[in-house]
């Protein structure tokens, strides 16, 4: 169901704006944002940071549009979005909550108008539906069985120990711990909770669970239960013989072909150190290892 609003300096009897609207929808199941910039302001210093969107408890998909580039241009561009849509379309909105942001529409270099009409992209449009249903489904499992993967910073071989988990000085495996601790409350099934943030980082170096590969090999990482799981040489080519020529060409210059009668240790997507605990998953990111079997 479309719903048309207006921020609230343009607000008028009519049409209130943004958190107005908002709260029409509490009872529907996901909203999708085509407004770039922020839904509304909030106050920075307020004792409390609960806004409308926090009591409507509704996810809300950020549909982003190519402003400065038509589809061929953002295709072709390394970069994508320009700066201004980065800034306006994305990180803004987030600010306010919006999740999944994802460009749905470019400019039309045709139009002559200054603010002239955007056109869909038809397969963006069909990656974004389906995320939206795949969250909707999410939301239907029982939270025991919902599987959780949480990652953390980590610069490959450049202070390696010192560096894990690195986010300006915050202390992110004490988050990550009180997270974990939240998520079990909740219902998710997590066992062997570490106490505290040292706990779990003493749990990632004893497994090397690191991305170190000069002093510390392939097998050392596997023997001490830095390896999540592994996956064989039909399933990697399964998900390779997906991806574009051009990505497949990236992935062998970059990682190089896999041997024969080799498997692939996988660690969730880009494969590097990682551990479970049961549907919990954490690790640094990553990258791509052969492994002899």
């Amino acid at each position: 169901m479309p719903v048309f609003s207006q921020q609230k300096e343009h607000a008028s009897t009519d049409c209130p704006g943004y958190n107005v609207d908002i709260k029409q929808l509490k009872d529907c199941d996901a909203i999708i944002n085509c407004v770039s910039s922020f839904l509304f302001q909030t106050d920075m210093m307020a004792d409390t940071s609960r806004t409308v969107l926090d009591l409507i408890d509704v996810p809300i998909f950020q549909a982003v549009t190519s402003s400065g580039r038509s589809e061929e241009e953002w295709r072709k561009s390394l970069q994508g979005l320009t700066a201004m849509n980065q800034v306006y379309s994305v990180a803004q909105p987030e600010f306010n909550g919006t999740i999944e942001p994802v460009v749905l529409f470019a400019k039309d270099r045709t139009s002559k108008e200054l603010y002239g009409p955007s056109f869909p992209i038809e397969n963006r449009i069909t990656f974004f539906v389906r995320r939206i249903l795949n969250w909707l489904r999410l939301k239907s499992l029982p939270r025991e069985n919902r599987r959780v993967t949480i990652l953390l910073h980590n610069n490959p071989c450049h202070g390696t120990e010192a560096s894990l988990g690195g986010a300006n000085g915050l202390d992110t495996f004490e988050s990550v711990a009180r997270l974990m601790t939240y998520l079990a409350g909740q219902g998710y099934c997590i066992e062997n909770l570490p106490d505290d943030g040292k706990a779990l980082v003493d749990e990632f170096l004893t497994r090397k669970a690191i991305n170190e590969f000069r002093w510390t090999t392939v097998e050392e990482i596997v023997d001490k239960g830095g390896a999540a799981a592994f996956i064989g040489p039909e399933t990697y080519e399964k998900y390779f013989s997906q991806l574009s020529e051009a990505n497949q060409k990236k992935m062998l210059d970059n990682w190089g072909a896999p041997p024969e009668k080799h498997g692939l240790r996988d660690r969730h997507g880009c494969n590097g150190p990682f551990f479970r605990k049961h549907s919990n998953r954490r690790g640094t990111q990553t990258r791509l290892l052969w492994f002899p079997v």
